[in-house]
């Protein structure tokens, strides 16, 4: 009964009905719910890689032969594959005017990867500063977000302490012994 008036609850909510059915300790039921949420966002994800993919390979082609007939064809292709509207790319193609010049710049748009606009997070020592900050892909800036200072490990201490002990045991014994 708790199972069933959690799935009732939740109005559909796969969020909502895992949180519902742990709160009432059908851990089994919420664990499926929760593997069920995963398995569903891996599957979503896959499909947007996919398209991506499917989307550079058609931008690679038109890159090559920068035609209105090519950028069109590749278009419909990705729209026929991915059932995703086109229409705002069919506009920004139309505002090239045709232009072989124009249009390359549309497919190295699609073209390129990602990856490889993103900020690159960089973190070196400076020697009394450990300093973090991100590099722009585009101009190659670094920039700096935080600088922290140097610091010994509670184990790097510890050492440190039992080898001056040892060496003022060794120097104490010395003066004795003179």
């Amino acid at each position: 009964q708790l199972v069933r008036q959690a799935y009732k609850d939740s109005g559909g909510d796969q969020n909502k009905l895992y949180g519902l059915l742990n709160n009432a300790g059908a851990y089994k039921e919420a664990n499926a719910v929760k593997k069920t949420i995963s398995d569903q966002q891996k599957a979503k994800i896959d499909n947007s890689v996919n398209a991506l993919k499917l989307v550079k390979h058609h931008a690679s082609t038109v890159f090559a032969n920068p035609t209105m007939d090519s950028a069109m064809a590749a278009l419909q292709t990705i729209q026929q594959a991915t059932g995703q509207d086109q229409s705002a790319e069919i506009a920004r193609l139309q505002a090239t005017g045709g232009d072989p010049e124009l249009i390359r710049k549309w497919a190295a748009g699609h073209a390129m990867e990602a990856d490889k606009l993103l900020p690159q997070f960089q973190q070196f020592s400076n020697g009394a500063a450990q300093v973090q900050g991100v590099v722009d892909p585009l101009t190659g800036k670094f920039s700096q977000n935080g600088a922290f200072k140097m610091q010994q490990s509670p184990d790097s201490i510890a050492s440190n302490a039992i080898q001056i002990r040892g060496q003022n045991l060794a120097d104490a014994r010395g003066r004795e012994a003179n």
